[in-house]
């Protein structure tokens, strides 16, 4: 009853305030867009610390706990920036958010301490807000019926009509809008989505970018890949997106002239995401219709490469399906046909913290996919900030290991997507707001089963527990198909024995064990004297890494050797599937495992001495 009365004073008083204007035009924009909704609390707005880092809010009131998260998390009264304080700070790049009332006293939310606060210096020279711009594609119609005739033969190749792709792009672009506060979002649909207009507004998109700008690519249609005979590829295969004038005569847009025009985008500094909803979309950096048609046969014969890989340089992509795979649509609960991954991404995007890190947001979609879509796997490929960063973020947050709920029972027992590579063994308990999971039995190499405690839906994710025992003891119940060595770089000698020499650099091989190989997805980590993990294969993410035979990984696999020297452990994993989260092979805490199901997987160790 007293916090009610306190309540309505509050209210009666905030109504007739007066609130303080930052000088600086930039202050006054950043103001605006928080006092609009938290002018109740009588507050003034500015950015503080060194790095201008940290959001720092004061009011002329006597605060409570209470008030500052009403404030804070926002509530149905006080909903802000869509949803909250901390959106807005997750969005804006700031570090952390520092709340004062008239009597001094102070909350902190985020990477600030109050410590921190009492001394943190006001910041004078605000930076201008980075723009935050996106083009969103989709194509349900491939009808081409209003154009002209194709100029050659379409072969084998046909156009089904999809029926989600549009759906997508209409969420996200309000999405955009409403919850990241996009200024600039372009949307071609159906057949506005030629070859031209697709080319042209991503040339459009790169002369927008700028240094620290927030730029996404989303396209979401048809699939497919080209003939190039002088490609690098194995199969002499690019893979491609179909535009909405294909059946018209137009080319594919390859991923060789993406890469290109991304690479663009990355050169002039801005924070680059790609999402690709179509078949063979990995290494483009719905009843089940398929979003992807039959290879278009007619040899482009281009040797260019487009670059380095845009992920390799700090973009984000995001991928459907694995480049040899099929991507699906599905009817989603709002009563409209989606692509299988775009929908998990947006439920997993509502249902992720302000703070949550990529790759922890992908593993949220994957595990609702693949509790949908057991056959469909996605995949993440990018640099470890970028995989930290919030989606759509601007700053790294925390590294932490995670798994996801793939599916509940009817009986309550929960399928979890960790297993042997994610250092699990029966007993393990979990622990997620009041939610508990106990691991009752491994499953194979990322699966294991739960017994829970309290409501779960797919999705949740669970953080793993710190120290297991180690990979040293781990005996592979399966012969390994391949042979691990590794190739100096200056003088091309390989070896399997060592010694290896501090400052050299060198990259794997990998030696067949036999002619006629099933396929298989390849990690290489390594323990070095001290008991850190590093993975050294592959380095953005399950692209590409499946093989059959034997093969020099190349660049994909290069490292350096450096201290602490000593005996390192070089591990070779060979899975049936795909990892999730390969970078948990790589974490300070050298995680282990226990025995898994044989055939599905297979570890060879092999110790090379490191010298100075």
């Amino acid at each position: 009853m007293k916090r009610n009365v306190l309540y309505a004073l509050a209210l009666l008083v905030l109504t007739n305030c007066e609130f303080k204007r930052p000088e600086s035009p930039v202050r006054a924009a950043l103001e605006d867009s928080l006092v609009s909704s938290l002018g109740q609390w009588d507050v003034s707005v500015h950015p503080a610390g060194a790095d201008c880092d940290v959001l720092s809010i004061e009011s002329g009131l006597i605060l409570d706990e209470t008030m500052v998260e009403s404030m804070h998390y926002g509530t149905s009264s006080w909903r802000i920036h869509g949803g909250s304080v901390y959106r807005f700070m997750r969005e804006q790049g700031y570090r952390g958010v520092a709340y004062r009332d008239r009597t001094g006293k102070t909350w902190t939310y985020g990477a600030v301490t109050a410590d921190e606060v009492k001394s943190l210096p006001r910041c004078e020279d605000v930076r201008p807000r980075n723009k935050r711009l996106a083009l969103l594609i989709g194509i349900d119609d491939y009808t081409a019926s209003r154009m002209g005739a194709r100029p050659y033969e379409a072969g084998e190749r046909d156009w089904p009509t999809l029926r989600g792709a549009v759906n997508d792009v209409v969420i996200l672009e309000q999405m955009l809008h409403d919850d990241y506060d996009f200024d600039d979002v372009v949307t071609l649909t159906d057949q506005k989505a030629t070859r031209t207009a697709i080319l042209g507004a991503l040339h459009a998109l790169t002369k927008k970018s700028g240094h620290g700008d927030v730029v996404f690519f989303y396209f979401a249609g048809h699939g497919s890949q080209v003939a190039n005979s002088r490609s690098a590829e194995p199969d002499r295969l690019d893979e491609s997106i179909v535009p909405a004038d294909s059946r018209a005569g137009a080319r594919d847009i390859r991923d060789k002239e993406l890469r290109t025009l991304f690479n663009r985008i990355l050169d002039r500094g801005a924070r680059l995401t790609v999402m690709l909803d179509n078949c063979h979309s990995a290494s483009g950096a719905r009843s089940l219709t398929v979003r992807g048609i039959a290879p278009d046969r007619h040899d482009v014969a281009d040797p260019a490469t487009g670059g380095a890989a845009p992920e390799s340089r700090g973009a984000l992509v995001l991928a459907s399906v694995q480049d040899d795979a099929y991507a699906h649509e599905i009817a989603g609960d709002d009563g409209k046909m989606h692509g299988a991954f775009s929908w998990a991404w947006i439920r997993a995007m509502r249902d992720a913290d302000a703070d949550e890190a990529a790759i922890d947001t992908f593993l949220r979609a994957q595990a609702r996919l693949r509790a949908e879509r057991p056959f469909q796997t996605p995949v993440i490929s990018g640099s470890e900030d970028a995989r930290l960063t919030p989606f759509f973020g601007t700053r790294r947050g925390r590294d932490r290991g995670v798994v996801a709920v793939e599916r509940v029972r009817g009986d309550g027992s929960v399928v979890l997507q960790g297993g042997l590579a994610h250092g699990l063994k029966p007993g393990n308990a979990l622990q997620s707001g009041r939610t508990r999971l106990t691991i009752t039995s491994m499953e194979g190499v990322t699966r294991s089963e739960a017994a829970s405690e309290g409501k779960i839906r797919a999705g949740t994710l669970y953080e793993l527990p710190r120290r297991t025992r180690h990979w040293h003891e781990l005996v592979s119940e399966s012969p390994s198909p391949f042979r691990l060595a590794l190739r100096r770089e200056s003088d091309g000698s390989v070896t399997s024995i060592g010694p290896v020499r501090g400052g050299e650099r060198y990259s794997v091989v990998l030696r067949a064990t036999a002619a006629d190989l099933p396929s298989r997805f390849v990690y290489v980590f390594a323990i070095d004297s001290a008991g850190k993990s590093s993975l050294i294969y592959p380095k953005h993410g399950s692209v590409e890494n499946r093989h059959t035979t034997g093969a020099d990984l190349g660049e994909e696999s290069a490292f350096r050797i450096s201290p602490p020297y000593g005996i390192d452990t070089y591990f070779l994993l060979t899975t049936s599937e795909a990892l999730p989260n390969p970078w948990m092979l790589g974490w300070e805490d050298a995680r282990t495992v226990t025995l898994l199901n044989a055939g599905s997987w297979s570890l060879e160790k092999q110790t090379i001495e490191s010298i100075p």
